[in-house]
């Protein structure tokens, strides 16, 4: 592997007896850490933004259904994603430059740009069931579940 790493030029952390599968303790704090901290390393269109260009984020997360029916946005966001409860999944971050409260009335007047409506219904695809919509550090002002976005 070293070689490999070397020769793309990247930096490689290997987390300790974790085999193939990262530990929830460890992926918790990184995440932590990423919402807190590091605001421009996911890998998505939008991250090609400056720090201070980013005032909110549109977070995807995969929770079960079950678990999460009825409940409003803030619980699931304490119940399932600050109490990192194992089987919840951050899929996805995208970064905008307009302010949470903007995005959260973009996205609730059904009037989303037909690119964000595409990076939704793929978030979809790919497992995700939940968007929060954020400031870039604290906790979210909205949440919709993808699904209600599929007819569009």
């Amino acid at each position: 592997m070293t070689a490999f790493v070397a020769l793309l030029g990247i930096e490689v952390t290997v987390v300790p007896q974790a085999g193939h599968m990262l530990p929830k303790d460890y992926i918790g704090a990184l995440l932590d850490a990423w919402l807190n901290y590091n605001r421009s390393t996911i890998n998505c269109e939008r991250s090609a933004m400056r720090d201070d260009e980013i005032k909110s984020v549109l977070i995807f997360y995969s929770i079960d259904d079950e678990a999460i029916l009825n409940l409003k946005f803030k619980d699931i966001w304490e119940k399932f994603v600050i109490a990192n409860i194992e089987g919840v999944s951050c899929r996805n971050v995208f970064h905008f430059e307009m302010s949470p409260e903007e995005l959260s009335s973009l996205i609730n007047s059904k009037n989303i740009p037909p690119k964000i409506l595409k990076d939704i219904k793929s978030e979809f695809d790919l497992g995700a069931n939940i968007m929060f919509v954020n400031p870039v550090v604290g906790e979210p002002i909205d949440g919709f579940m993808a699904h209600n976005f599929l007819s569009h």
